[in-house]
């Protein structure tokens, strides 16, 4: 039988720090884990008495209880093992894993059943552990770069640098092909995959739901997929801008903002394919709904998801909307200068400051930290021999020039303008949109003379 989470953690408030530490490890581990805070949103209005009875009896393969003095006087943990007991007298396994803080007896816990202590014995070994229970030992982490994401997919800084540490004498072509990179996935996105597969695996093809449709959706959630399209491209990306970073291309600050842009930006693309085979009759945690308007995304040729992530990590810019652009190689030593057309985009924030006679390193954050993870992309989609370690070093050689053929806004990737609009159309599909309205005339103006 397949259950929605690997493990559901019991335990007293007074023992959190230790076993949320355990839980990030478990996650690091691809480990699917049950723990209270992570399900606020979807507890919400819920009956808890029954929600967390059902979890603790009927929803994980395993059930690790932090057994203490203040486990056994607490309500909640009590019935939660009382839940787990009555699974576990059902089955012929160890269901209950215990793990002592003291010596407390526990009800329903016998003397004689070995357990593990967790004052001799850290959140990591205790991981390990676990592991081992399972079957999954060997997916031990501790000498790769670790991706681990909050709720909102936003990335752990600190983490991700520290794993760092130990490549910092490795040489750059050593790294861009071998630097071992771990991405752990947001613990919803990972809950979601695992609770559609189920439900896939259980469908009969029908008139709601045709036969075609179960197969592409069985494609998206297969490991084959998610780690050929997703995992492994995120992991290739980190180690291009690692070695960037240690050939002292890139600041620590527009490493940590790429890899951030990038990886999200490719949650949110697969989000897109979760919310377009979700099929019907599922239900939705509400974080999901963030997503819905980008459902509707389609270009191949934009990096999907990159305008929404880049609105949410830099709130100063406007981001009205994404315009296609040419970025060309130029040389003052080449009468007729190499025209490079790449399917790229940029936001009109960035537009509006390419002034003519400006060099690009006078705006070298904004651009690495737009075009970085598209140029990336764009390696791996188009198998193109483009340098972009020259395009970092020599980033005055080249030129930006806007295409003005396709503008997307960023909400929900409308078309709102193409090549050959006259100017009154284009002024009348810009004015709908309420952010276009916001900023000055002066800018209104200059985007419009951009963009005709």
């Amino acid at each position: 039988m397949t259950y929605e989470y690997d493990v559901a953690v019991s335990f007293a408030s007074e023992e959190r720090k230790y076993v949320l530490e355990f839980v990030h490890e478990l996650q690091d581990n691809n480990v699917t884990v049950f723990y209270d805070e992570f399900e606020e949103a979807t507890v919400w209005g819920k009956d808890a008495y029954e929600y967390f009875t059902d979890i603790y009896r009927n929803k994980a393969s395993y059930c690790v209880v932090f057994l203490s003095e203040s486990y056994a006087r607490k309500a909640w943990p009590t019935l939660e093992l009382e839940s787990a007991q009555e699974r576990a007298y059902k089955e012929n396994k160890e269901y209950i894993l215990p793990v002592r803080f003291d010596d407390t007896e526990i009800p329903g816990i016998a003397n004689t059943v070995f357990f593990l202590n967790a004052n001799t014995r850290g959140p990591s070994d205790l991981c390990q552990s676990f592991l081992r229970k399972i079957g999954k030992e060997g997916m031990l982490l501790k000498d790769h770069v670790i991706l681990r994401y909050d709720s909102d997919f936003v990335l752990d800084q600190n983490r991700f640098i520290k794993s760092l540490d130990k490549y910092s004498n490795w040489k750059s072509a050593n790294i861009e092909y071998h630097l071992p990179v771990s991405v752990a996935f947001p613990f919803v996105l990972a809950k979601r995959i695992k609770s559609y597969r189920n439900l896939i695996d259980q469908l009969e093809p029908g008139n709601s739901i045709p036969a075609e449709t179960i197969e592409q959706a069985k494609t998206i959630y297969s490991e084959e997929y998610i780690t050929k399209y997703f995992v492994t491209r995120i992991q290739k990306a980190v180690r291009k801008l690692v070695s960037y970073y240690c050939s002292d291309l890139l600041s620590e600050q527009e490493l940590i903002q790429t890899v951030q842009i990038y990886s999200q930006s490719k949650f949110i693309n697969y989000l897109r394919n979760v919310l377009y085979y979700r099929l019907v009759e599922t239900k939705d945690e509400r974080w999901l709904s963030n997503y819905y308007h980008l459902s509707g995304a389609t270009h191949e040729s934009i990096m999907s998801g990159l305008p929404y992530v880049c609105k949410q990590l830099l709130p100063g810019e406007q981001l009205l909307f994404w315009a296609q652009i040419d970025l060309d190689f130029v040389s003052h030593h080449i009468l007729n200068p190499t025209h490079i057309r790449k399917l790229l985009y940029i936001p009109d924030s960035l537009i509006m400051k390419l002034e003519h006679g400006k060099e690009l390193t006078d705006f070298r954050s904004d651009i690495l930290i737009y075009l970085l993870p598209q140029l990336i992309e764009f390696q791996f989609n188009h198998d193109t021999q483009f340098n972009i370690y020259d395009f970092i070093r020599y980033l005055n050689n080249y030129a930006i020039s806007v295409r003005a053929e396709w503008f997307y806004r960023i909400d929900n990737y409308e078309q709102i303008g193409h090549y050959g609009k006259d100017q009154d159309q284009l002024k009348a599909d810009l004015a709908e949109i309420p952010a276009f309205n916001e900023i000055t005339r002066g800018q209104q103006f200059k985007l419009l003379n951009l963009l005709r």
